[in-house]
């Protein structure tokens, strides 16, 4: 069957799942599709999806259309990519209300129609982390508390990103009064430890500035490895070749290994960006660490990490996925 004939045949079966249902489902639908749903996540860990659209049949729930819509994104698991009919599933995903769906889709491929605000200040009205913190993002409403307070809100109950803005702001107030180098450091490592991925460049940045350019280009790195898109707003791959012109060719090795090593034995923060890297403790080497940043995000949709992916990264069909992704 053609990838065209199965769009077309999954988006008439999707249309007449959600016609008339919202996102109310009876109890016997619920475990009808929460055994669709757990079908799936089996097929990934064996590492190959049978057929997609044979399984979006008997998605009901937006969690899902979620992992569906993230599968077809990446063309993972067996699954051949569909780049804007995954970016469709994830939008109906984010429509039922699926904030990890809003979130994973925020500011590039999601359309803000009025549902989805709709949600989004139902989520941030209920103390939401992720509803209080994409609802601050979009400014103030009169039946909302102020955006600031929201992001406070969210901050307070763990949510990284609102963490990481906040710390920003509190970290260039407190480094306006005369800090030491050791005493700005020590704040940060432990800002680090806290699980806060922004943290890492702020230390590359306060040693670039301070004129040690070894120890930036090791903070820079463990940024690139752990979030690259705060890497591509913050530093740049133009910036790190300069600051490697600066750098003898062969402590460059030994910084790129110690980057590594870091992140492959270092403690849970609780950030899954920073402690996915723990699966390579045994190797503790950078081309384990290596496939992971550039294939975890591809090979695990991390919102549901401790939910119905919960084993996932042990499985064998995960590591077959980051093995793929090294070799293309």
């Amino acid at each position: 069957m053609s990838r065209s004939v199965k769009r077309r045949l999954a988006a008439l079966w999707l249309s007449l799942v959600l016609v008339g249902t919202g996102v109310g489902l009876g109890s016997a639908s619920a475990q009808a599709a929460e055994d669709r749903l757990q079908a799936l996540v089996v097929q990934l860990q064996q590492g190959q999806v049978s057929d997609w659209a044979v399984h979006l049949k008997g998605m009901h729930s937006a969690d899902g259309l979620f992992l569906l819509g993230w599968l077809l994104e990446g063309g993972v698991y067996g699954v051949e990519q569909d780049l804007d009919y995954g970016q469709q599933l994830i939008q109906q995903a984010a429509e039922m209300g699926h904030l990890g769906a809003i979130d994973y889709c925020w500011q590039r491929c999601l359309v803000l129609t009025p549902a989805i605000r709709q949600h989004l200040q139902q989520a941030a009205v209920r103390d939401q982390a992720h509803g209080l913190y994409l609802q601050s993002q979009l400014g103030a409403t009169p039946e909302l508390p102020s955006p600031d307070r929201m992001l406070l809100e969210a901050a307070r109950q763990g949510h990284p990103d609102a963490l990481g803005t906040l710390y920003v702001d509190h970290f260039v107030n407190w480094s306006r009064q005369k800090r030491s180098l050791d005493q700005a450091e020590t704040k940060l490592k432990r800002c680090v430890d806290e699980g806060i991925s922004i943290c890492y460049y702020l230390l590359g940045a306060l040693f670039e500035r301070h004129g040690d350019h070894q120890q930036a280009l090791l903070y820079f790195q463990l940024l690139q490895l752990v979030d690259r898109t705060l890497f591509d707003a913050y530093v740049s791959e133009a910036h790190m070749e300069q600051l490697m012109l600066r750098i003898p060719q062969p402590a460059r090795g030994l910084i790129r290994n110690r980057a590594a090593t870091q992140l492959a034995l270092r403690a849970a923060t609780g950030n899954d960006r920073i402690d996915r890297f723990r699966q390579c403790a045994d190797q503790a080497g950078y081309d384990c660490v290596a496939r992971v940043s550039r294939g975890d995000d591809r090979c695990m949709l991390s919102y549901f990490e401790s939910s119905h992916l919960r084993e996932l990264r042990d499985s064998p069909g995960y590591r077959r996925c980051l093995e793929q992704l090294a070799l293309r």
